[in-house]
């Protein structure tokens, strides 16, 4: 048995135990019954003062719920005054998106601090950045809603939890939420989730899939519309839900960053010159976030001067890409308007932009984009719906366009 730091539960009285010495407490503690719905045992015992702060919790080494007689050669009581806190943070794949983006920030928070970080996910071009701030990587199968994918990656993380002492699972996609949740039943280690956006709630299926980021002791909402939204749909204690606003990086979104000729060369790459204005659109190439709407308007502002480009990709097929372009000839626009891939480089490309433009169709949960823009001294033009209404001031960092059926008018006159 190793004994772990820990903040939570209390299944042994620690006024038997506090200020036992290691060999009597060892004994204690082989007298502990287990809860029936955990596989781990749980204590929370302040020891001697000098010797350890905190509360401790005690994990069978093999993750079974028997105890080993008295003497048996693998029991064991670790010192754990310098054990770090360790967090588990459970991801789909490790792309460029804004919840990968805040799974990086929190995995170098977490290294700063002195804690440990663990990032489980299907794998991706962000494995690298992760681990270059001392992260580590755990790799799940495919992350999807089947039952089978779920309980596979259920038992990977009961098995990462136990092995490198885990002390909080937290949860970002609503499939790695089940899975989660499986492994914290499981352990009995703690999980928080996070609500990154809002869900479709068409029919009960869809209700019950979504409702596994709920499962988690603390609940994190984005921004106040996903809250409100999580309040009215789902209904949980007002004291699950926690808000905490998503932000931007000001080591990486700073204008005074970017050297100016790093700037003009982007510009030149892309065929803009100095003085040519540059619309930017950023974003994978998905039918809601509005890249038709913003051809479209384009297309009604092609006598004015300027270069487009739309940074993010596509996935799966590329038939929205391939239709994009097709309508991007039909509209006489070839050869202004430009299509790049990912990148992790989008403080540059925001500098080197003069114009941000965000037309989702739907509303974002928080609209990372539009802040990132305006750290980077970029005005924006957004779709006015979701989070966006809480990042850009109206007319004064931006432009919020109702969403309506003149929705390409409205952004072209914008």
């Amino acid at each position: 048995y190793e004994i772990y730091q820990c903040d939570w539960s209390s299944d042994v009285c620690s006024s038997d135990l506090a200020g036992c010495p290691p060999s009597e407490l060892n004994r204690r503690l082989s007298w502990h019954v287990l809860p029936p719905r955990h596989n781990v045992g749980r204590t929370r015992v302040p020891l001697d003062p000098q010797s350890a702060q905190g509360y401790f919790r005690v994990i069978n080494s093999d993750g079974r719920s028997t105890w080993p007689p008295a003497g048996s050669p693998d029991r064991r009581i670790v010192d754990v005054s310098t054990r770090a806190l360790c967090v588990l943070q459970v991801i789909g794949g490790l792309g460029y998106g804004g919840v990968q983006r805040s799974t990086y920030e929190m995995a170098r928070y977490t290294v700063r601090q002195g804690w440990r970080s663990i990032v489980a996910s299907n794998g991706g071009p962000q494995e690298d950045l992760i681990e270059s701030v001392g992260a580590e990587i755990c790799r799940l199968s495919s992350i999807r809603f089947r039952p089978v994918a779920i309980l596979r990656n259920a038992f990977i993380l009961r098995r990462v939890v136990l092995e490198r002492g885990v002390d909080i699972l937290h949860a970002r996609t609503r499939p790695g939420a089940w899975s989660a949740a499986i492994a914290s039943w499981l352990t009995g280690v703690p999980m928080v989730t996070t609500f990154h956006a809002v869900f479709g709630t068409r029919g009960p299926g869809k209700l019950a899939y979504n409702a596994g980021l709920l499962r988690g002791r603390k609940v994190i909402a984005v921004s106040k519309f996903v809250l409100q939204h999580i309040m009215t749909v789902y209904s949980p204690p007002a004291d699950k839900v926690v808000l905490v606003e998503r932000c931007f990086d000001p080591e990486r979104f700073a204008p005074d960053l970017i050297a100016p000729e790093r700037r003009l060369a982007l510009r030149e790459s892309w065929g803009a010159s100095n003085d040519m204005p540059v619309i930017m659109l950023a974003g994978r190439l998905s039918r809601w976030k509005g890249q038709d709407d913003f051809v479209e308007a384009l297309g009604r502002i092609a006598a004015l001067p300027w270069l487009a480009v739309l940074v993010g990709g596509s996935r799966g097929s590329g038939k929205y890409e391939r239709d994009l372009k097709s309508r991007v000839e039909e509209l006489g626009l070839g050869g202004r308007i430009v299509f790049l891939p990912a990148t992790d480089e989008m403080a540059l490309h925001f500098a080197a932009a003069d114009l941000v433009v965000y037309p989702a169709s739907r509303p974002e949960g928080f609209g990372r984009i539009g802040v990132e823009a305006q750290a980077m001294g970029r005005p924006i033009v957004a779709t006015g719906h979701g989070g966006s209404l809480e990042t850009i001031r109206d007319g004064e960092t931006g432009w919020l366009v109702p969403r309506s059926e003149e929705h390409t008018s409205e952004l072209q006159s914008h």
